[in-house]
């Protein structure tokens, strides 16, 4: 056997192997029970796991760095509604002509005046106070910009139920109803770190994913 043979079917193949394993791994989601059942990932999941006991390199500390996506609170209606996430909205192909916005952080607040430069009737929803990490001052400054956008902003108001009526979203907050053409949900962000086996190597996951 000549040594570029050698290379070929000792290095080549199991860099074939990786990728397609990878490639697999990622169509397959993070669905662990349904990707066992697939018999090319379950395959590549063993030769992930006998390469990581022949590679093993240990460190004091690991840097969990997988992202985070938009946090959806359990709120019944919703998955139903049609809403919208920051990055769906920026999918949007014609501009509403009013929005529902629910949260009062910067992503609440950065979609809101986006869509109100461009000509979108906005109201903010916020459950305590809009900015309420930043200081009382630049909660303040923020109401008083938004009030000359001509953005509404409402404290105070939690989501208690989500319907559509026709084309228009309908948010219920206590005896109040709230209605706009989309509703765009920025409750916060959460970390990507379910299906990652955190737990099966002793790292504790909070209820948010952090």
């Amino acid at each position: 056997m000549t040594y570029f043979a050698f290379l070929a079917i000792f290095v080549g193949i199991p860099i074939v192997l990786l990728l397609g394993v990878a490639w697999l791994d990622v169509r397959a989601g993070r669905q662990r029970a349904a990707a066992l059942t697939n018999w090319p990932v379950a395959g590549g999941i063993l030769l992930h796991m006998l390469i990581a006991l022949i590679y093993t390199t240990p460190w004091d500390n690991y840097l969990v760095a997988t992202g985070a996506e938009p946090f959806i609170p359990d709120v019944p209606g919703l998955a139903d509604s049609g809403y919208l996430t920051s990055t769906t909205a920026m999918e949007l192909a014609e501009l509403p002509a009013s929005m529902l916005v629910i949260g009062g952080g910067y992503v609440a607040m950065e979609q809101a005046q986006l869509f109100a430069h461009l000509g979108t009737q906005v109201t903010l929803l916020v459950r305590s106070t809009l900015a309420r990490a930043e200081e009382p001052e630049v909660s303040q400054v923020m109401r008083e910009v938004f009030e000359a956008d001509g953005i509404t902003v409402l404290e105070g108001v939690s989501a208690d139920a989500v319907r559509r009526d026709r084309d228009k979203v309908v948010v219920t907050a206590g005896a109040q109803e709230f209605r706009a053409e989309q509703l765009l949900v920025a409750a916060g962000r959460r970390p990507l770190t379910d299906g990652l086996g955190l737990d099966a190597v002793g790292v504790d996951v909070g209820p948010g994913g952090e």
